[in-house]
């Protein structure tokens, strides 16, 4: 009796302390928490008309139509006769962007204004995560633009091309705050 007691309580200490799965599982959920990464530095590809580090998601097309509002000021020529600048837009711009991956975009616009046709790519190098391995987002934008003006504008047609490179450092601090250098 005194065998089999001496068993009993043998086993239940010996497996009453036995948490291999809980800890293991534990270590696994605790080295993720640290390399979540973070989304929604800005809320859009663009502020304003600055690029920022966001891209669009894999698989997702972004069609957006932008203007640059005219004279909205009464002694500027603007008022309720041309509402307020919106007769008068200056520059409007047809956008097509792509999401290859969550990483990289790509993609192509008009603009009315000096009538440029543009291609992008948008490729994120770092991205920001919770734990402090990478504390700031680092993406690249290049775009390269064709001017169609007519061709007497231009003294050869290579200076038509322009080309625009940035790298985009961010930081979000928390829900109210996001740097953008």
């Amino acid at each position: 009796m005194k065998k089999n007691l001496s068993a009993l309580l043998f086993f239940l200490l010996l497996f009453g302390f036995a948490k291999a799965q809980d800890d293991l599982l534990k270590l696994i959920a605790d080295s993720n928490a640290g390399k979540q990464l973070i989304i929604g530095t800005f809320k859009s590809t663009k502020l304003i008309n600055l690029q920022t580090n966001e891209s669009i998601r894999k698989k997702t097309l972004d069609v957006r139509i932008s203007h640059l509002f005219g004279a909205i000021g009464f002694q500027s020529g603007g008022s309720v006769h041309n509402l307020y600048g919106l007769d008068q837009s200056d520059d409007i711009r047809l956008s097509v962007n792509y999401g290859i991956t969550n990483r990289i975009m790509v993609g192509v616009s008009r603009v009315k204004r000096l009538e440029n046709l543009e291609g992008l790519l948008k490729v994120k190098i770092l991205q920001q995560n919770h734990g402090n391995d990478i504390p700031a987002s680092i993406t690249f934008f290049g775009n390269m633009t064709y001017s169609a003006r007519n061709r007497a504008l231009f003294a050869q047609n290579i200076d038509r091309i322009t080309y625009c490179y940035q790298l985009v450092l961010a930081r979000k601090f928390n829900s109210r705050l996001s740097v953008m250098l």
